[in-house]
């Protein structure tokens, strides 16, 4: 037991160590572009943060690769509805709907996470090219979301930490070495995180699936710890994300 608490102090005293819940008056997640193209065999392509797939509007799941799975419809000329599932479970319904002129699409977003927390949110983007209608690249200009996130970092020994982020289930116990640890998560195998110290109060975090890195985050406590900062970049793109969350 002795040895136990020894080495699991180390771990104990990082800086990010605890729960954390977010500051949406703080952060920043404006910035991130999704792009849907009307192809030639009469199907869609979804991309957005270097991920891509295709859909037909015909109702059906189509696997995102992303362990997840959308069925589309079009409800009229200018409105859209997502359904996002994972092994058969409707995780969300996204509604998408053109302004007016056509040069803004909010997406709404309901649902329930997999412990009962309702999903409330909504996205507005402003129209960068193509058109008319859905198709083009847009670019998120107001984030709202109803519920604040909240994550967590446990100690596990010397070097070894927990990710947890409760609300979706997400569990991911690695060592602080920059290798990939496998995680737990609502939408199937194959994700990973790596973490590293690369600073006194500077965590870096990379997450992939299959492999493939998904998304990079370094979170920085600030010199009084009670606030942590997470810049977010996604696979292939230059669009950064800020989340500021509060120490619980």
């Amino acid at each position: 037991m002795a040895l136990a608490i020894t080495n699991a102090a180390p771990a104990a005293d990082l800086p990010f160590i605890g729960k954390w819940k977010t500051d949406p008056a703080r952060s920043d997640l404006t910035g991130t572009t999704v792009s849907f193209g009307n192809l030639p065999t009469g199907e869609w392509q979804w991309s957005s943060g270097g991920m891509t797939y295709t859909f037909r509007m015909d109702g059906k799941d189509h696997a995102t690769g992303m362990g997840d799975t959308a069925a589309w419809v079009a409800l009229d000329r200018a409105t859209w509805q997502t359904t996002w599932k994972s092994q058969g479970r409707v995780l969300s319904t996204e509604t998408l709907a053109l302004g007016p002129d056509g040069e803004t699409l909010t997406i709404t977003n309901r649902g329930t996470t997999p412990n009962g927390k309702p999903i409330n949110g909504s996205t507005t983007f402003q129209r960068q090219q193509g058109g008319p209608g859905l198709a083009g690249q847009w670019k998120s200009i107001s984030v709202k979301s109803g519920s604040a996130s909240v994550i967590g970092f446990a100690p596990l020994g010397e070097d070894r930490v927990a990710f947890k982020q409760p609300a979706w289930g997400v569990l991911c116990e690695a060592e602080l070495d920059g290798k990939d640890y496998p995680c737990t998560t609502p939408i199937g195998p194959g994700w990973t995180l790596a973490m590293t110290e690369v600073g006194e109060r500077v965590l870096a975090m990379t997450v992939r699936k299959d492999g493939k890195t998904f998304v990079v985050m370094t979170q920085t406590v600030s010199a009084d710890r009670k606030t942590m900062t997470q810049i977010s970049e996604a696979t292939g793109t230059n669009e950064r994300t800020k989340t500021v969350y509060n120490r619980q």
